[in-house]
């Protein structure tokens, strides 16, 4: 599981797409912080909390400081990853402790961004830039091997990648067959 998820990861095709054609440097430094913080809030299921506090903490406090937008949207999606696996409203309250430090480490860059936020150009830029650079969902899976325009957004190509829709298919299958029968398992599959 852990070499399949690895070689995902390692190939999924935005942050390729980051790395080759947009040379997003704080985007790509950004990726490397989601698993550290996810492998913490797994260290605090096994009652390590030492480690989970220096795995969460850092690993959010550095997400934050490679980059603020990706690393707001992940701090959601840590929250919904420890409220679906994580058990006992104890654990919680220290996993959400945890990520406080880590946002605490890092305010010195986040606050001031957003208490200055009105004296920047961002909003006007990035008002409806969501509009031009979200896709049709058909879009994520066809396979552009000839590099065709329309299926890219300017110069960035959106498909999830051949690798991932092997994955997909795979996954599918061994549910079907009743290979993933552990709640756990389940609900992983559901939050990746």
């Amino acid at each position: 599981k852990a070499f399949l998820s690895t070689l995902s990861y390692q190939f999924f095709i935005f942050r390729l797409v980051d790395m080759f054609v947009r040379g997003s440097v704080g985007e790509i430094f950004a990726f490397a912080f989601f698993p550290l913080v996810l492998y913490g809030i797994c260290l605090s299921m096994k009652k390590n909390y030492l480690k989970s506090f220096i795995a969460v903490a850092i690993g959010v406090a550095f997400l934050i400081l490679s980059h603020l937008a990706m690393g707001a949207v992940f701090i959601l999606i840590a929250i919904c990853f420890m409220f679906l696996f994580v058990l006992g409203k104890i654990k919680k309250i220290i996993l959400s402790f945890f990520m406080i430090v880590g946002m605490g480490i890092s305010a010195y860059y986040w606050m001031p961004a957003l208490i200055e936020h009105k004296y920047t150009y961002g909003s006007l830029f990035a008002k409806n830039l969501y509009l031009s650079h979200f896709v049709p969902l058909t879009n994520l899976f066809s396979i552009n091997l000839l590099n065709d325009p329309g299926l890219r957004i300017g110069d960035v190509p959106v498909q999830i990648g051949l690798f991932h829709v092997f994955v997909i298919i795979a996954v599918i299958v061994l549910l079907i067959k009743g290979k993933i029968s552990t709640l756990n398992d389940k609900k992983l599959i559901l939050f990746c």
